[in-house]
């Protein structure tokens, strides 16, 4: 993505302290989010197709910030890096990714619940005929546990493929990632990825699978 794959988070207390809550209501549908305090830890394990693991941890540094053209942004960092995530008033949440080309968002249909699709990037690069497209979608609602506790989320579905073409083989990437969206703990509890790459007519995929193994608030 790439979107923000960022985080992955986890919820070991039973108990969630109060905090700030933003209810939007759109097309008969209702998103109760919950958004972190600072200082706000989350705790994923990531676990690879061969079951190797690894765990990633990341906090809310800031909330109520005004980045890239939107107000109330959530900052948290991962390791050395900083990520921004964002509420729509429709009930959508969107994840910011800064670059050289400048401020962008993915945003995915937790609220909404219709399909966003990127623009499609159809060009050539010399010979080169590059083509990728991408889409966000509402899979549905369900009800999960993650670190002993149950949870009301929201699915959602990224996939992307992008294609380059000009000499004997077709390169292609495939890639779809889940996301289990929890609007009480104000982020995702779970998340999936399976990924396909074909590069010269010979194929390699990968997957992982990410849940939330710990929560805390200050």
């Amino acid at each position: 993505m790439r979107t923000f794959k960022i985080l992955v988070a986890g919820l070991l207390s039973a108990v969630l302290i109060s905090c700030n809550h933003s209810t939007e209501t759109t097309g008969g549908s209702s998103v109760a989010w919950t958004t972190p305090t600072p200082g706000t830890m989350f705790v994923y394990r990531y676990t690879n197709r061969d079951l190797t693991y690894r765990f990633d941890t990341l906090i809310i540094i800031e909330v109520g910030k005004n980045i890239g053209g939107k107000s109330n942004v959530v900052r948290l960092k991962s390791g050395n890096s900083s990520g921004f995530y964002s509420f729509e008033a429709n009930g959508d949440i969107s994840f910011g990714d800064s670059s050289s080309k400048g401020f962008s968002w993915n945003t995915f249909p937790t609220g909404s619940r219709q399909a966003i699709s990127d623009p499609l990037i159809d060009t050539f690069y010399g010979t080169d005929h590059y083509i990728k497209t991408s889409v966000r979608s509402f899979v549905d609602a369900e009800t999960i546990t993650e670190a002993g506790m149950s949870l009301s989320v929201l699915k959602c579905s990224e996939s992307w493929r992008q294609t380059s073409s000009g000499g004997p083989y077709t390169d292609s990437s495939f890639e779809t990632t889940d996301f289990w969206f929890a609007p009480t703990i104000g982020l995702f509890a779970k998340s999936s990825d399976v990924s396909t790459d074909i590069y010269s007519g010979v194929g390699d995929s990968s997957s992982y699978v990410s849940e939330l193994v710990l929560f805390s608030r200050p």
